[in-house]
């Protein structure tokens, strides 16, 4: 007569087996669910023939070891599936970007990117069973009429010794000033952030500063950068040099922060005409003011350095800004996502175009660059005298929880144009330790 063999079994459904219930190699079946599990020698249990864990809604039901990273970009209930530690961050959204259009030759446009959502993180015990609310911040909205960005919404995660807030970045402005002076503008607020052991603020959208209006001036700033492990950084700046004199006429763009720097800023004084800077990167910022206006003239800058990768976290950010751009000249522009959005951690590059005849075909990230994860977007303008309807106009989005970049236009035909939006909030947690 064969032997009959039973291993170790549950009836209720969606029970999970801890790891003091199995012994090393031991299974173990929920007869409701029909899922079988075994213990690992790394104490860790294993779902036989599951699908691995990853990012979304679903994660809270999947398994689970202490390298495991359960990624949330949607409201909901967590429910702890075992006893142990765990590191819990939340980002809130980011803002979105300013946007101003018009085609008076007199007085300034001016615009800002949206600032970037604050983060908190800690690491606490928790118990198996206990709830945990999950509220995931939207991103800012993107403008397409004159007017102010989005705000970024508010992430938290609330439940039994946990209570963190992670606020949105507030929205980008845009405007028209025709007056003597122009007062300074500045970006958009990063959010902030509550409850954790650490607590970030995001970085802001780049400032405008105060600065004479004896001719029209055309500007816009990108969207500020999550800050991880400090305080976000801020998109670039335009305005004052380094002696505190204005710059007297000029139009400009700036790009994305980063989560290691700035974007470049705008600061020579005299004329700055179509000047535009690169994102800031994972591990650095871009150059200020890099090279003379001939070098913006040509297509892209050569500041765009360091590896596109990213590590086994989703903080383990080590990509580049991506490139500014801006053309003077006639010509029919294409713009490559790859080449001017940020790669992780990176903010995308501001985008000018100052043409006679401009033609510009869309393509995915154009045209300012998006941000990479966590990466502010980069902020984009048109100056186009006979404008095509698809001379598109569109400053980049931020990444998770960046802020969107500003867009400005001297034109008023009918074609489609819009800031950046902000970058959505995260939620992510891990086992360090499963008892």
């Amino acid at each position: 007569m064969a032997n009959t063999i039973i291993i170790k079994q549950s009836s209720v459904a969606s029970k999970i087996p801890g790891p003091s219930d199995l012994v090393l190699g031991e299974l173990a079946v929920n007869t409701t669910d029909g899922k079988m599990f075994m213990k690992k020698g790394d104490n860790s249990i294993i779902e036989i023939n599951a699908q691995s864990s990853g990012a979304g809604a679903g994660a809270s039901n999947a398994t689970l070891s202490p390298s495991t990273e359960l990624m949330f970009t949607s409201s909901e209930t967590w429910v702890a599936p075992f006893t142990g530690t765990v590191k819990i961050t939340a980002i809130g959204g980011g803002g979105g970007g300013g946007y101003y259009v018009n085609s008076s030759s007199t007085g300034s446009y001016l615009v800002n990117g949206g600032g970037a959502g604050g983060c908190a993180r800690t690491e606490v015990a928790i118990t198996q069973g206990s709830s945990y609310v999950i509220t995931i911040g939207t991103g800012g909205s993107p403008r397409t009429s004159k007017g102010s960005g989005g705000n970024g919404g508010t992430t938290s995660v609330t439940g039994t010794g946990v209570s963190l807030s992670a606020g949105g970045g507030t929205g980008g402005a845009g405007a028209f000033v025709n007056a003597t002076l122009i007062p300074t503008r500045l970006g958009g607020a990063g959010g902030t952030a509550s409850g954790g052991q650490y607590n970030y603020t995001g970085g802001d959208g780049g400032t405008i500063y105060e600065t004479n209006n004896t001719s029209a001036k055309t500007f816009a700033t990108g969207g500020g950068a999550v800050g991880l492990t400090q305080d976000g950084y801020s998109a670039g700046d335009i305005g004052r040099d380094a002696s505190g004199a204005p710059n007297t006429s000029g139009a400009g763009v700036t790009g994305g922060a980063g989560v290691g720097g700035r974007s470049g800023s705008l600061t020579r004084n005299g004329s700055v005409s179509s000047l535009t800077s690169g994102g800031g990167s994972a591990y650095g910022s871009y150059p200020d003011n890099a090279g003379s206006t001939e070098l913006f003239h040509t297509n892209v800058h050569s500041f765009n350095f360091g590896p596109e990768q990213s590590g086994s976290s989703v903080f383990d950010v080590t990509g580049p800004g991506g490139f500014g751009v801006t053309t003077s000249t006639n010509a029919i522009l294409v713009r490559d996502p790859l080449t001017y959005s940020g790669g992780p951690g990176g903010g995308g590059g501001g985008a000018a175009s100052k043409l006679t005849i401009g033609y510009v075909t869309e393509v995915t990230g154009y045209f300012g660059g998006n941000g990479g994860v966590f990466g502010g977007g980069g902020a984009s303008m048109q100056i186009l005298t006979n404008p095509t309807s698809t001379s598109y106009n569109r400053a980049g989005y931020g990444g998770i929880g960046g802020g969107g970049g500003g867009c400005v236009d001297r034109d008023t035909s009918s074609r489609p144009r819009s800031s950046g939006a902000g970058g959505v909030g995260l939620v992510v947690i891990q086992y360090t330790e499963i008892s």
